[in-house]
């Protein structure tokens, strides 16, 4: 029997409602950190407000329900309940939650999240056909165009909005890896750790600002304004991507005053990490993949576009080693959604693979670029050894001990050095020497600790990486977060007596800055919080890859992935940082345009 609305009749889906809504209250505690779990929130008018909210939404979305929406709608919801439940879970020390509790709370607060998702799956196309029927749209499509003069215009007015930022921290934030960088550069001893593309280029900068204005604020003024001008070309290339493809004028408008005023790029823009420019060259490589998804045709019969899309990941590359692990990833898929063209897809990629290995073997070695520690990609098993070591040392072996020691070093150091969050100071002490010198032995060590111990790997793993999922993180380490930093003078010390020194030309906006993002008090901000957060920005991308999965738009998720590769990628570096996934905030108005946008009929082939 079929019903007018949804698969449940209504009095069925008035007592379901009911009682998925109990459900999700008493699954509230274990899934956010308003409540310990140890404190009740079974009573209370809070509690009947909460019951009456949860039980319309559930009413309404068993009402819209079909079994598409259902399973897609339960996929994401499961998998998001799961983050909130791990992320709450880990963030009030709950670790000792049995695995029967935390499998009814991921299903209860998953049926709530499943709702919404249902929700946002079944409207879109309402607010799609809404948004290309709006006064603005008509009204303000003739002013949108793919046109040189668009591009220059917003080109302008994006850099324009950076000028403040600028003068803020003038002449420019001298953070991060800097220092090291311009070592590397003084001395002629690059290390392929940083990436030496960029650390050419700042030392270039720095090399300018030094000869022609014999300082090195100088220095720090030219890359700022040199990369004021590449982010802001990007950005405004993105807008004329939007506009290109006939994008809702209202999320064309939101894309400049995102690329325009949200403080996070306008601080990047000005700052000395090689994560903006790769974050720009991974924007670059997402729109290039769009445009071969779209006229697929036009792309494979173009020698230039093929030649555009190799370069644009070449770069993508030599800005962060990330970018190459992640196009590893997409590979089957490139190979899966355009197997028509399989041929030119398997030669595009393998001319990418091996141009790499070209310039990070022998054309590396010719210039004397010494390859980064191997340890660097280990920071995943060394926190799982340390984690173990802190709560189950007396349970190993000796051999594991010995094993150990080699490696990390002493009980007692590793015990004084472990931190959950981060890998660095462990991964200081690892010997890779040691490891290379016997790896199945060292690997066999692992292993069986981990077979024992298999509890500690796992929240091992989560404590290093929970920040990229959930969206409710907040920093323990105030000075390894900050987004708005100067390095301290001892570090500039180290790099060869470079010395940039800071002369604020807008005191007010500089404080400003220093106290919002200074000391990360821009996570007390509520709502607006949500959006400086690398959990959230994930949670949108997974959001949008189910709305193409569920309106069948299975070529388009292409690009979406190359962002998802990109994050499975950051998972096992050494620390959950906004920087490292930069990429998916200045991806959000390529998201916008995917969900909005009118379908492509080439997207569904």
């Amino acid at each position: 029997m079929k019903y007018k609305n949804g698969l449940i009749p209504l009095g069925y889906r008035v007592i379901a409602s009911m009682i998925m809504s109990i459900c999700v209250i008493l699954s509230i505690p274990y899934a956010t950190t308003i409540t310990d779990a140890g404190h009740s929130m079974h009573y209370g008018i809070m509690t009947l407000i909460l019951f009456s909210v949860f039980t319309f939404i559930l009413f309404k979305a068993i009402s819209i329900m079909n079994l598409r929406l259902l399973i897609i709608s339960s996929i994401g919801g499961i998998f998001f309940s799961a983050a909130m439940v791990i992320g709450s879970d880990l963030t009030l020390n709950r670790l000792d939650v049995s695995y029967t509790k935390l499998f009814f709370s991921v299903f209860g607060f998953a049926v709530l999240l499943a709702a919404l998702l249902a929700m946002i799956l079944y409207y879109i196309p309402a607010a799609i056909n809404y948004l290309y029927n709006s006064r603005i749209q008509n009204s303000g499509s003739k002013y949108f165009t793919s046109s040189l003069s668009y591009f220059l215009i917003v080109w302008a007015i994006i850099f324009i909005c950076y000028i403040p930022a600028l003068l803020a921290a003038y002449p420019g934030l001298y953070s991060y890896d800097a220092p090291f960088q311009l070592q590397q550069y003084n001395s002629g001893k690059f290390n392929s750790l940083i990436p030496p593309l960029h650390t050419l280029y700042m030392g270039i900068c720095f090399s300018v600002g030094k000869n022609l204005f014999g300082s090195d604020s100088a220095g720090m003024l030219i890359y700022s304004l040199t990369q004021m001008l590449m982010m802001s070309a990007v950005f405004s290339y993105c807008c004329y991507f939007l506009a290109k493809k006939k994008t809702p004028v209202i999320v064309q408008v939101f894309s400049i005053v995102f690329f325009a005023f949200f403080p996070v790029n306008q601080i990047f823009a000005i700052c000395t990490t090689k994560d903006v420019l790769f974050s720009a060259a991974f924007l670059i490589v997402v729109l290039f993949t769009i445009d071969m998804v779209m006229d697929s045709k036009k792309f494979f019969s173009s020698y230039l576009l093929q030649a555009r899309y190799i370069l644009a990941l070449l770069l993508m590359f030599s800005l962060r080693n990330n970018g190459y692990y992640a196009f590893l990833l997409c590979i089957p898929f490139l190979l899966i959604v355009f197997r028509k063209y399989f041929l030119k897809v398997f030669l595009i990629c393998l001319v990418c693979v091996i141009s790499w290995n070209i310039i990070t073997g022998p054309i590396y070695a010719a210039l004397n670029i010494e390859r980064g520690d191997s340890r660097e990609a280990l920071s995943v098993p060394i926190q799982q050894i340390s984690r173990a070591v802190v709560y189950h040392y007396g349970g190993f072996t000796d051999e594991e001990k010995s094993a150990v020691t080699d490696l990390l070093g002493k009980e007692d150091q590793i015990k004084r050095m472990y931190l959950p969050w981060v890998s660095d100071p462990e991964k200081s002490n690892f010997d890779t020497k040691t490891l290379n010198s016997n790896l199945m032995y060292y690997v066999k060590s692992y292993v069986s600790i981990g077979l024992k111990y298999p509890r500690t790997y796992i929240y091992a793993f989560l404590e290093l990486t929970f920040p990229d999922y959930y969206p409710d993180f907040v920093y323990k380490d105030k000075y390894g977060y900050i987004l708005y930093q100067d390095r301290p003078l001892t570090l500039q010390a180290i790099a060869g007596g470079t010395h940039v020194v800071k002369n604020s030309k807008l005191p007010a906006l500089d404080a400003l800055y220093d106290n919002i993002f200074g000391y990360d008090s821009y996570q007390k901000i509520p709502v607006l919080s949500m959006i400086f957060s690398q959990g959230f920005m994930f949670w949108l991308l997974g959001i949008t890859m189910l709305i193409c999965l569920y309106q069948k738009r299975y070529k388009i998720l292409l690009p979406l992935f190359m962002l998802l590769a990109l994050w499975i990628s950051i998972l096992f570096g050494p620390i959950a940082l906004i920087r490292y996934l930069y990429p998916l905030f200045v991806a959000l108005p390529i998201m916008l345009m995917i969900v909005f946008k009118n379908k492509d009929k080439t997207e569904h082939a």
